[in-house]
């Protein structure tokens, strides 16, 4: 189509306007044949130079939309996994980010302090001293008051879950689509499918953190809906400081010396990826022998490049390979896979050396390929 017939007047107006005929494969995606836009004047040189940045839009558009597709059982599961893991990894930040009885007393002497110095005139300045003292109540019964919030959103997200209603969780729903560049349009029984799925992954999570308030941080999910899509990752959750990463760090801190930086950089990436593919938040026990087998053999689909290209930016290493499924790009040699496969095996050593796993995951998987 040529740039002249992109650049047209409606009838009655005396204004341009940019014109595209929407590709046949996308009309159903975007529901619409035609799309138009007002270039907000009546100078035809002017419209030509304004339409460019219009039409290059929109072909992004049709482009990032033809990346989508139907979401199919695993992804799904992913959805609800995902949920699941993100809002327990939320409850565990929350802790750590609340107050001590030692910082509630620090606050405490400060603010006598301030008072006996004369910056807290005590009371002759009312709304500063419950300026001051509401920030030490609230930093005081900030765990029951958070334990209090769960309690309330637990009790909403049944009735939602009872009812078919779904204001709390949409957010959650539709930044899984997003992420997961899923064909689910909102409002549709799809989407409230999805909705209700997320809304059980809620609960759950909410009911482990209830749990966790007594001091029980080895709860499992009793829902069986909330369950990883593949069982190779783990359904058991790390304690605070010892995520796969977190333990990858220490290891890095113990064995700095024998690499080089760039080495250490490189290799941390490559972990990430496994650590991505058996679920970032398991417990350590979930670096096996059969995880990474399973990890092996997904390496042969993963794309050549794959950080450097815009495609695949934000996607975990799951949704990298089913994306690749439909684009096809190159993907890595066995000489490559071997390089991931012992990055993880350095690491693995040194799990078994300092007894958090109690096999060699490794042997077997790297030595016959090399």
């Amino acid at each position: 189509m040529s740039l002249a017939s992109n650049v047209v007047k409606r009838p009655g107006s005396s204004m341009y306007y940019a014109r595209m005929e929407v590709p046949v494969d996308v009309q159903p995606l975007l529901k619409r044949k035609q799309l138009w836009k007002s270039l907000g004047t009546r100078d035809p040189r002017e419209a030509r130079e304004k339409v460019l940045p219009v039409l290059i839009q929109w072909r992004a558009e049709f482009a990032e939309l033809l990346k989508r597709r139907a979401p199919t059982p695993d992804d799904l599961q992913a959805a609800v996994w995902s949920q699941y893991e993100g809002e327990l990894e939320r409850d565990r930040l929350r802790r750590a980010a609340l107050p001590t009885d030692a910082k509630v007393q620090e606050a405490t002497r400060e603010l006598q302090a301030d008072i006996e110095a004369g910056k807290v005139a005590w009371p002759a300045e009312p709304l500063a001293q419950l300026s001051v003292t509401m920030d030490i109540i609230m930093m005081k019964d900030a765990a029951e008051m958070d334990r209090e919030r769960r309690a309330i959103l637990l009790a909403e997200y049944r009735k939602h879950l009872a009812t078919g209603e779904t204001a709390l969780i949409s957010a959650y729903a539709d930044q899984a689509i997003e992420r997961d560049r899923l064909l689910i349009e909102r409002g549709s029984p799809a989407y409230r499918d999805l909705c209700q799925r997320l809304q059980r992954a809620q609960i759950q999570a909410l009911e482990r953190a209830a749990e966790r308030d007594l001091g029980k941080f080895d709860g499992v999910a009793t829902d069986e809906l909330v369950r990883p899509p593949d069982l190779t990752m783990g359904n058991r959750f790390a304690v605070p400081g010892e995520s796969i990463m977190e333990l990858y760090d220490r290891f890095k801190a113990e064995k700095a010396g024998s690499a080089r930086p760039d080495t250490w950089e490189q290799n941390r990436k490559l972990v990430k990826l496994f650590a991505e593919f058996i679920g970032e938040t398991s417990h350590i026990t979930a670096v096996t022998k059969k995880a990474v087998r399973d990890w092996k053999h997904k390496l042969a689909l993963w794309p050549l490049k794959a950080a450097d290209m815009k495609v695949f930016a934000g996607l975990s290493f799951r949704k990298v390979i089913d994306a690749n499924v439909a684009i096809g790009k190159p993907t890595i040699s066995q000489k490559t896979i071997n390089k991931y496969l012992s990055a993880v095996g350095s690491f693995a050593e040194w799990l078994l050396q300092n007894e958090y796993i109690d096999q060699d995951v490794m042997r077997g998987n790297v030595s016959r390929d090399r």
